[in-house]
C-alpha cells in the first residue's frame, strides 16, 4: 500500500457496522435510524459508507443537494433527507431526484407547490422546526404553527414528517434541553389535534440517543457511526465504539542533523543536539492540523515519534532519533493504531484544539479513502482517477 499511495485514509467498513449497531442498541425500539453522511460522511466517504449501510439505515441525510443527488446517481436507493435549506429554483432537481428537502416558511412552500404542481411525480418535504437553537425552523409558539398548517395545507408536496434538533444535547446544560423537549412537545400536540398523524418525528441528534433522551419514532445518528463521541460529556460506557478511520502517510525522506539545526518554516524548532529528521508526505492541505506544529506525534514502526517544526502544506517532519531502522517508503499512522500503540482522532483533534468532528471532516479530498472489510481491501477510491485503477 505503502508503495504506491502517498497518503490515504483506511476505513473500516467492519467498524462502522458495528457502531450502528450498538447505536441502534440503545434507541427506542422501532425507531427509524437516519445515518448522517453530510460532509462525505464526515470525510469517511458518503458513497461507500451509504452502500455498506444500506441494508441497516432507514435513511440517510446530507446538508446539501447536491451531497444527496450525488449519492442518488451513485445507486443508494434509500431515502434521502437534506437537512439545510435548498435554493428554492432547485425543488425540480430535488423531485427528479427523490430526494427530501426541508421547509420551513410560506414562500419556499409556495414555490415547491408550484413545482411540483408540473411534475408528475412525488414531491416530499419534512417541517423543520426551531425547538431553540436559533437555527433553521418555524417556531414553537402560535406563529409558527400557523406557518406550519400554511405549508401543511399545499396540495402538490407531501410531509414526510417533522424534524428539530437539540443544541446542548452533548453539553452538561440539561436545562436547555429540557426547554427545547417541552417547547417541541407542544409544537407536535398542537398539531396533532387537527392533523393525527404526523409521520416521522425526530429531536434526538447522536448525544440525545447516546444519553438516552426521551424520543418520538426516530433518531438521526453522525459522529458516533464513525467511532467517535460528541462530546466528554456524552454516557460513553452506554456504546462501545470503534474507530472506523487510520489516516496513514509516507516516509519520503531520513537525514542526520547536527545540533543547532532549525526545521521548517520559521525554524520554530532547533535541535539541542544531533537528530535524525524523517519527512512524511502530508501537511496542512491533506487535513493534518497546523496546530501540531511542534505538538503532536504520530506512530513509526510501533513507537511514537515526536513532530518537529511548523506543519508544511503537503510535508511535516518527525525525530526518528529514537526509531532504528526508519527508511523512505515506510509508513507512519497520523491516527490509528500501529502495534500496540494508538493515537485517536479525539486525541490528535484535543491536542489541536479542535472537534473531532472538524478533524475527520478536514481530510482532504486528494486523500484516496482504502475501505476495508474482513482484513481485506475492498475499494480504493479517489477524486483523482490517475494512477489508482483498480
Amino acid at each position: 500500500m505503502q508503495d504506491i499511495l502517498r497518503t490515504w485514509a483506511e476505513v473500516d467498513l467492519n467498524a462502522l457496522v458495528s457502531n450502528f449497531n450498538q447505536i441502534k442498541s440503545v434507541m427506542k425500539p422501532g425507531n427509524k435510524a437516519i445515518v448522517v453522511v453530510k460532509a462525505n460522511a464526515y470525510g469517511h466517504g458518503s458513497i461507500e459508507v451509504a452502500k455498506e449501510l444500506s441494508k441497516f439505515a432507514d435513511a440517510f441525510a446530507t446538508a446539501t443537494l447536491e451531497e444527496a443527488t450525488e449519492l442518488r446517481i451513485r445507486g443508494v436507493e434509500n431515502e434521502i433527507i437534506v437537512l439545510s435549506p435548498i435554493p428554492s429554483d432547485l425543488y425540480g432537481n430535488a423531485i427528479r431526484y427523490k430526494v427530501t428537502p426541508v421547509l420551513f416558511n410560506r414562500e419556499d412552500a409556495d414555490k415547491m407547490d408550484n413545482t411540483a404542481s408540473g411534475i408528475a411525480m412525488p414531491a416530499n418535504y419534512y417541517l423543520a422546526v426551531d425547538s431553540g437553537m436559533s437555527r433553521i425552523g418555524v417556531s414553537c409558539d402560535q406563529s409558527g404553527i400557523d406557518t406550519a398548517e400554511y405549508i401543511l395545507s399545499k396540495k402538490n408536496i407531501c410531509c414526510r414528517g417533522i424534524l428539530s434538533h437539540y443544541a446542548c444535547a452533548d453539553s452538561e446544560n440539561s436545562e436547555t434541553s429540557e426547554k427545547q423537549k417541552k417547547a417541541f412537545d407542544f409544537f407536535i400536540e398542537t398539531l396533532k389535534k387537527k392533523y393525527g398523524d404526523l409521520g416521522i418525528v425526530s429531536i434526538n441528534n447522536t448525544a440525545a440517543v447516546i444519553n438516552s433522551f426521551p424520543s418520538y419514532n426516530a433518531d438521526r445518528i453522525g459522529i458516533a457511526v464513525y467511532g467517535m463521541y460528541p462530546s466528554d460529556n456524552v454516557r460513553n460506557e452506554n456504546v462501545a465504539l470503534k474507530p472506523v478511520m487510520t489516516l496513514k502517510t509516507r516516509i519520503s525522506m531520513v537525514k542526520t542533523v547536527k545540533a543547532g539545526s532549525g526545521i521548517g518554516y520559521g525554524h520554530t524548532y532547533i535541535t539541542d543536539s544531533e537528530k535524525r529528521i524523517a519527512t512524511l508526505s502530508a501537511g496542512y492541505a491533506d487535513g493534518i492540523p497546523i496546530e501540531l506544529s511542534n505538538n503532536g506525534r504520530v506512530i513509526i514502526n510501533g513507537k511514537f515519534a515526536k513532530i518537529l517544526g511548523k506543519i508544511c502544506m503537503d510535508q511535516f517532519m518527525v525525530d526518528v532519533s529514537d526509531i532504528p531502522d526508519v527508511k523512505s517508503g515506510d509508513s507512519a499512522v497520523i491516527f490509528g493504531t500501529d502495534g500496540n500503540l494508538s493515537i485517536s482522532a479525539d486525541e490528535v483533534a484535543k491536542e489541536a484544539g479542535i472537534l473531532n468532528y472538524s478533524l475527520v471532516c478536514g481530510i482532504d479530498s486528494r486523500v484516496p479513502r482504502v475501505y476495508i472489510k474482513d482484513n481485506k481491501i475492498q475499494k480504493i477510491f479517489s477524486y483523482i482517477s490517475f494512477p489508482y485503477e483498480w
